[in-house]
């Protein structure tokens, strides 16, 4: 079956779906390297990465959907060598950048981080072993050349020196954002349950990591820190420890008032961003107050988790931050579109 056609290509990302839900020896040793290779890539954050594309992006009714929201051709016009720079923050962070370009029809050429350079290729030999032809769609390489196009993510340093070293093509840069959370006061058990996850997954370090908390005046925190410490995963890190046990001497060295937990510490804190094993929050009076502070940092914020609608945002429910559809895009900049607008460029 060639896979120049939309629908083949659709059809064997489905197969490869059914594959990662039931996996072979060849996966599980992958985790296994992974693990071994980068300690945050523990076992169960490696299947919750895999169980999460599976199930948001490989589904067949969720892809179809997908693919009939934008109208893609049955058959590409000009086939473009997009190049794709990797994260490595959290497993398998970019195969959503690779799954849309494969399904536009166009080539990747894939430059993995370090820290995540072997589950992508395990993934990709699975594809391959399904349709042959796959191989060809696909280059993993040490540096890009020859591309027409380029998504790139990175830190906020580094994207700005993509967005200069890539400028003479059609570019894609993402920098740092975070997920941030609101609570109102009266979520539930499940809410809270959900919330919890959504900071402690991957040990913080995802960029739909929940890193800061608004919460009312007032507001009781020791219920959701109490759910932060029955975590084991937590718990039982011998390197989220060690930064756990730094940061709490930084903490008190510098006589900065805190809550200490078993597993985090929260601090209030209006930066958006918090170190490794800390939380940090900030109180509001109203919703009115809290959505213009928001809007102010819109191009920070990743995702909001929230039990309630926010005026103005789309939100995520508690528990749901680290598993994004396939049309939650990162940065909020449409990557599809950005691909099929390659389809009638001249240049490159």
């Amino acid at each position: 079956m060639s896979l120049s056609s939309l629908d083949s290509r659709m059809s064997a990302l489905v197969a490869l779906g059914h594959r990662i839900a039931r996996p072979d020896d060849g996966l599980l040793e992958a985790i296994r390297q992974a693990g071994l290779k980068n300690p945050w890539f523990t076992k169960a954050n490696c299947r919750r990465a895999l169980e999460g594309i599976a199930i948001h992006f490989l589904d067949e009714t969720r892809l179809r959907s997908f693919a009939e929201s934008y109208m893609l051709p049955a058959h590409p016009g000009k086939v473009r060598h997009v190049g794709i720079v990797m994260a490595g923050n959290i497993p398998l962070v970019g195969f959503h950048d690779w799954l849309c370009v494969f399904l536009a029809g166009h080539r990747a050429i894939i430059k993995l981080s370090d820290k995540d350079a072997i589950l992508l290729p395990t993934l990709l030999q699975s594809l391959a072993d399904i349709q042959p032809e796959a191989s060809d769609h696909t280059d993993i390489v040490d540096k890009l050349v020859g591309f027409d196009a380029v998504i790139a993510t990175g830190s906020d340093n580094s994207a700005r020196y993509f967005k200069q070293y890539f400028s003479k093509v059609p570019h894609l840069i993402r920098a740092n954002r975070n997920g941030v959370a609101v609570l109102h006061g009266d979520e539930s058990e499940a809410d809270l349950d959900g919330l919890s996850q959504d900071i402690a997954s991957y040990f913080g370090l995802g960029c739909r990591s929940v890193s800061h908390v608004y919460v009312p005046q007032g507001y009781d925190l020791a219920p959701l820190l109490e759910r932060l410490d029955s975590i084991e995963e937590l718990a039982q890190h011998d390197r989220y420890r060690n930064n756990y046990d730094y940061q709490c001497a930084l903490l008190l060295l510098n006589k900065i008032p805190f809550l200490q937990g078993r597993n985090i510490l929260l601090r209030e804190d209006p930066a958006l961003i918090s170190p490794m094993a800390c939380l940090h929050y900030s109180p509001y009076g109203t919703m009115d107050d809290l959505v213009p502070l928001l809007e102010t940092r819109q191009n920070s914020i990743q995702c909001v988790v929230s039990a309630k609608e926010i005026p103005g945002w789309h939100v995520v429910r508690p528990g749901m931050a680290q598993s994004p559809e396939l049309a939650d895009f990162a940065d909020g900049v449409d990557t599809m579109q950005f691909l099929l607008e390659l389809y009638d460029e001249t240049n490159g």
